[in-house]
Parts: C-alpha cells; sequence; structure tokens
C-alpha cells in the first residue's frame, strides 16, 4: 500500500481517524460501473459469464478482482488498471452530490480527522475524489499500490495495520465505514458501518467489532415509525383517510371549522400587525380539536408554538440535501454522534416528537374516556387498537403525522392568497363583487355555499397553483412506467437521468413528484407566472375529486401529491382554505401601503426548506364596513359556544 497526504501532519495528532472506502460508498452502487467493469474482464480473453463469475469470485475472496487475476492468470495490475478503471468513463457516471459534502463537513474537525481506505489504485481513487469534489475533505488517502510486489489489501491485517502506521493513529481511535463486509470483518478496528447481508447471521457477525448495519433503508427509521411504505404506514394512513373522509368533513366538522375563523376574522381586525402568526393559530387549532379534543386559544399557546417549532425543524431536516444522505448510504448512519453533530439534531427533534405526540394522545385518550371529545383521533386509535395492532407509541405518531401536514401547509397558502391578493387588485374586486352579491353585510360566507362562489374558489386553486406550498412532493414509492420507462419502487435519479434498456441506471436522488415544474409548465397552464385566478373558473370539482381523476391533465393542480400517497387530509384543508379567505375577503381590503412595490418571487421572497411560505411582507387590512367589523365581534360570542366543548394543553413542567 502506499500514501497521498492532502493534509499536513500535525506532532501528537490524538484526533479519531474516519476511514472511508471510496467506491460504493461515497457514491451509491452503480450497476452500470459493474457492467462496464466485467466488460473490461471480457477484454482479458475470458468468456462473458465467466468474466462476470471471476468478478464476483475474486472480489469476495480477495477483496479486490485484480488480486485473483494476479493470482491466478498472470495478469499485470498496472496494466489492468489503465484497461479496466482507467478507462471508465467515470465523469459520465458519477456526479458530485451536496449532500454527501454536507455530511463530511460536518463532522467535527476539531475532534476527527478524514481518510480514505480504498483497494483501487491512486489514479483511480483520486480521479473518483475529483469527480465528487471532496478530495479537499480528507487529510490523506490510503491505496493498494498495484506498482509493489505482492501488494496487500483489504481485508488482509497487514493492510489496515500499514493504513493505521501512515495515519499515526490506532485501531481504538478509528472509525471506518465501507460497503463490504468482508472489509469490516478484517479491520476489527472499534466501529465500523458497513451494508448488512442478509444471508449474513448474528454468528458470522461475533467478534468482528462492527457496530451494525442495515438490511434496507427502512430499518435506519425509528421502530414506530409510519413515514416508510410498510402495513404499519398503511393501517395509520388508513385511520387518518377514515377519520377526515370528505363525507366526514363536510357533515361533521364544518361548524368547528367556521367557529375558528370567526376568530382569525377578530385576530385580523384588532391585531393586524401580527397577521403572519393568525393563520398558523387558525389551522392547528382545528387540527388539535380533531386530533385530540384540544384546541389553541392563541397564538403563543404551547402547542403553536411546539408544533411551529417542531415543523420548522423536521421540515429542514426532509428536504434533500437538509440532512445526512443515510438513504443512499445507510452505513453513515452508523458514525459515532460526537464527530456526527447531525445526529444529535436528530435526536433532540425525536424527543421533542416523542414528548408532544405521547403527551397529546394521551390526553386525548383520557378526553375520549371522560365522555368529552369521543370522537377525536386519538381516542379512537386506542379503541380500535386490538384491530389495527398499533401499539400506543405508532398512535401517538399517526396523530402527529396529522399535525406534519396539516397545520404549517394550509397557513403557507393563506398568508399567499394575501400576498396574491395586494398584488393583483382586479382579482380582489371581483371576489368582493362575488361575495357582496351572496351576503349582506350581517351573514359571514359559508363552506356550503361554496359551489356558488366560483371565483372565489378559483382564487384558492390559483393560489395554490401559483406559489405551492410544498414545491417537491413525497417520493416515488411504487413501481411504475413513464412514457415507456421503467421505474422502480424507490428509483432514484440525478437531474439528468441516464437510460438504458427502459432502465433508471444512475441512482443519486429520490424521484420527487416537483409540483413547482408541473405548476410552470407552459404547455399545461398559459401564461403559468402570472397569478390568473381564472383559468379555474369552470373547476367545480374538490381538489381531492380533481386528484381522482385518471386523466392527470384534468387535474387542477399537484400541490397536494398525487396517486397513492395523495394528502389523507386534503378536503380538511381545501375547506379551512376556502372558509378562510371567503371571510377574510367578506370582511377586509386587503392592500399595499403606498408607494411600495411588492415582489412576489419565489425564490426571494418565500422562505423554508421544505413548506414554502411568504416572508413577511408590508399589508395594510382595512374592515370593508364597521357594520362588518361588529358582526365579527357578535358571531365571536356566538362561537365561544362550540370553543367551550373543546379543552386546552398545559405542557408538564
Amino acid at each position: 500500500m502506499s500514501l497521498i497526504r492532502y493534509l499536513p501532519a500535525k506532532p501528537n495528532d490524538d484526533r479519531a481517524v474516519v476511514w472511508f472506502d471510496i467506491d460504493n460508498t461515497l457514491y451509491p452502487p452503480n450497476q452500470q460501473i459493474v457492467t462496464l467493469v466485467q466488460g473490461k474482464i471480457h477484454n482479458l480473453n475470458f468468456e462473458p459469464e465467466e468474466a462476470q463469475a471471476l468478478h464476483r469470485r475474486y472480489y469476495t475472496e480477495y477483496g479486490l478482482s485484480v488480486r485473483g487475476l494476479i493470482e491466478h492468470h498472470d495478469v499485470d495490475p498496472l496494466d489492468f488498471d489503465a484497461k479496466c478503471d482507467g478507462s471508465l468513463p467515470l465523469e459520465e457516471l458519477l456526479a458530485p452530490d451536496p449532500a454527501v459534502r454536507k455530511l463530511l463537513e460536518a463532522i467535527d474537525p476539531s475532534k476527527a480527522r478524514i481518510w480514505a481506505l480504498t483497494n483501487a489504485y491512486k489514479t483511480h481513487a483520486q480521479r473518483v475524489l475529483k469527480i465528487l469534489q471532496l478530495e479537499d475533505l480528507f487529510e490523506g488517502l490510503v491505496f493498494c499500490d498495484y506498482a509493489a510486489k505482492n501488494f496487500s489489501c483489504k481485508p488482509e491485517r497487514r493492510f489496515y495495520d500499514e493504513a493505521l502506521a501512515l495515519a499515526q493513529t490506532t485501531a481504538e481511535k478509528s472509525y471506518f465505514v465501507d460497503d463490504n463486509f468482508g472489509n469490516v470483518r478484517g479491520a476489527k478496528w472499534k466501529r465500523c458501518a458497513f451494508l448488512y447481508d442478509a444471508a449474513l447471521d448474528a454468528k458470522a457477525l461475533a467478534g468482528t467489532g462492527a457496530g451494525g448495519g442495515v438490511g434496507n433503508v427502512g430499518e435506519l427509521k425509528p421502530e414506530d415509525g409510519i413515514s416508510q411504505d410498510t402495513q404499519k404506514w398503511r393501517v395509520g394512513r388508513k385511520q387518518i383517510v377514515q377519520h377526515f373522509a370528505p363525507s366526514v368533513m363536510k357533515s361533521e366538522h364544518v361548524p368547528l371549522q367556521e367557529a375558528e375563523s370567526v376568530q382569525l376574522l377578530h385576530e385580523f381586525l384588532h391585531q393586524p400587525k401580527d397577521f403572519m402568526t393568525h393563520p398558523m393559530r387558525y389551522t392547528t387549532s382545528i387540527l388539535t380539536c380533531l386530533a385530540y379534543g384540544l384546541r389553541c386559544g392563541s397564538y403563543h399557546d404551547p402547542i403553536v408554538q411546539e408544533v411551529e417549532d417542531t415543523m420548522r425543524l423536521l421540515s429542514n431536516l426532509l428536504v434533500p440535501g437538509g440532512r445526512p444522505p443515510v438513504e443512499d448510504f445507510p452505513l453513515l448512519n452508523y458514525l459515532p454522534e460526537f464527530i456526527s453533530p447531525w445526529k444529535a439534531r436528530c435526536k433532540q427533534l425525536g424527543h421533542k416528537m416523542d414528548k408532544l405526540y405521547c403527551d397529546l394522545s394521551e390526553i386525548g385518550v383520557q378526553r375520549g374516556m371522560q365522555g368529552l371529545n369521543i370522537n377525536n383521533l386519538a381516542y379512537k386509535l386506542r379503541l380500535g387498537e386490538e384491530h389495527t395492532s398499533l401499539n400506543r407509541h405508532q398512535q401517538a405518531f399517526v396523530c402527529g403525522v396529522v399535525l406534519e401536514g396539516g397545520t404549517d401547509i394550509v397557513a403557507a397558502v393563506i398568508l399567499t392568497c394575501l400576498l396574491a391578493l395586494i398584488t393583483h387588485p382586479a382579482a380582489q374586486r371581483q371576489a368582493h363583487e362575488e361575495l357582496d352579491a351572496m351576503y349582506n353585510e350581517e351573514t359571514l360566507p359559508r363552506w356550503q355555499d361554496e359551489q356558488a362562489l366560483p371565483f372565489v374558489r378559483a382564487i384558492v386553486k390559483e393560489t395554490i397553483r401559483w406559489r405551492p406550498p410544498l414545491p417537491l412532493t413525497v417520493p416515488h414509492r411504487t413501481d411504475d412506467y413513464y412514457e415507456g420507462y421503467f421505474l422502480p419502487k424507490g428509483s432514484q435519479c440525478r437531474d439528468e437521468c441516464s437510460l438504458s434498456d427502459n432502465e433508471l441506471i444512475i441512482h443519486l436522488k429520490p424521484v420527487f413528484c416537483v409540483a413547482w415544474a408541473i405548476h410552470t409548465n407552459t404547455e399545461r397552464y398559459k401564461e403559468p407566472e402570472q397569478f390568473k385566478p381564472e383559468r379555474f373558473i369552470d373547476h367545480s370539482m374538490s381538489m381531492a375529486e380533481s386528484l381522482a381523476q385518471g386523466d392527470p391533465l384534468k387535474r387542477d393542480h399537484f400541490a397536494f401529491g398525487a396517486g397513492r400517497r395523495v394528502c389523507p387530509g386534503i378536503q380538511k384543508a381545501e375547506q379551512d382554505i376556502f372558509i378562510a379567505i371567503s371571510r377574510l375577503l367578506w370582511a377586509f381590503d386587503f392592500s399595499a401601503p403606498v408607494g411600495v412595490s411588492i415582489s412576489t418571487d419565489y425564490s426571494t421572497v418565500f422562505m423554508g426548506e421544505g413548506v414554502r411560505i411568504p416572508k413577511k411582507f408590508p399589508l395594510v387590512i382595512t374592515p370593508r364596513s364597521q357594520r362588518r367589523a361588529q358582526t365579527i365581534e357578535e358571531a365571536l360570542l356566538s362561537a365561544t359556544d362550540i370553543f367551550s366543548q373543546y379543552g386546552t394543553y398545559r405542557p408538564a413542567t
């Protein structure tokens, strides 16, 4: 073996060393590279099937296929490297991944050094690190010196001992990340991470020094999580779908939504400067009433504050590049926490979610047992736990998913609509005319009249299309075909995917439904950059009905997903938004301050890594008449009868 040092050595450096294998570790396994390597072996006068078998056999037996070729076929290693690894079109097959770089940068340099440990020759190793744009993050590179006689390689003991000496460290201070179990077994260092082979049993793992392994991405999630496409996820989702079914929302929950909207109007009337916070209280309170029998009387309610903070942290972790790429590189989940600060953030968020969701769930159950709000979701889940087989923690997280998906998204749409109204006053005037033709100054708009208010409905739909709250929806989770190409479940791709034999062959990022791209497609929407509610004036279907259409070209938008993973609370969200927008338009004139120009640029005036919400913008809120303001006061007094049916949350100190 030999060494390339990128950074100068420090005397008496006692920091830990994190060793990374390169191929299939710093980038996901790439079947096309494997196929090309096998083809290069075939060029050495082996038949294709024999070349494939020899590649597998020698890689397994020696940790390096060229070692077997040297041992049994008198192959010159440098000549083989030039004709094999050296001739691969890696620049076409690999690309930098910002998430991988972000992960390596997150390793605390005051506590650990990063080294590469590879069975490749130096030219290939340096080339890959350069393509991946990671070269500057490594202190050193230990590689197999093909020019040396009887060179060592992983998983030979001599290779690891020499590597430790070159890095001037010890096994006790070394952490090793590799995709090959044999290499991990050979190292026997303090903590190793590897991709688990289901064929290996506990006996095979004993004494290896391996800290852990994973068989699939799902094992990286908490046992009680329901985000993966598992039976538990399907059971939990079914409970949510039933609880928020369109028929249930329309027949049972409208009075609550309309009562909460009255407080929303009251807050806009008396606290106009705080308009950015009012929608969050409104939508959170509706959800907590339905999920737990608890309401939020103000934005400063503990539930609102906890939910908003949780959603901010969760959103930052879930967006592409916002968290370490453990789905592409499961073995990275096993790096020690003291050199992986992101783990501490994940644990902190996990504990925060555990406490909030479990506390709220137990309160909801207790209220149901006392005969209060017996239709709250937490209580219904407890009553049905024998049938669903969801344990108490899973039940709490089913309700938690409701909070995650139904609070900040609705608030974002309401605020985005206000931004659209002040920058498109003609649309606001037309909405006022439609509402004034239906209601007098003593009558608030009602959900039951939604079909009679086509322009207000169109404003809601156009707001969601124009500036979607979720520019990216959930990842692709099922086998599918697109224009003749097969996309298997869990497919991943780059911005520009290479396709061969009708299969995706480059796997770097999950396949998302990019709502923003669909919503700005000029073939689908004329002048998509313009806010034009009239484009939806004849769309009388609800959002749920529109998404259920077989022809995707007939759907109004894709902000709430598509296919099997469409948001299960879409009807609740639509009612929340329509009731709020129609009543805000009935009650107020919204405008920008005189002489102030307002931008609506999606990339600069919106914030949020996952849910996109407008940054605070100047807004003048003017009651349309004194009588309308009086109607709001009177309606709030009437709404207290509904509010009194729900409890409040007081977290334990």
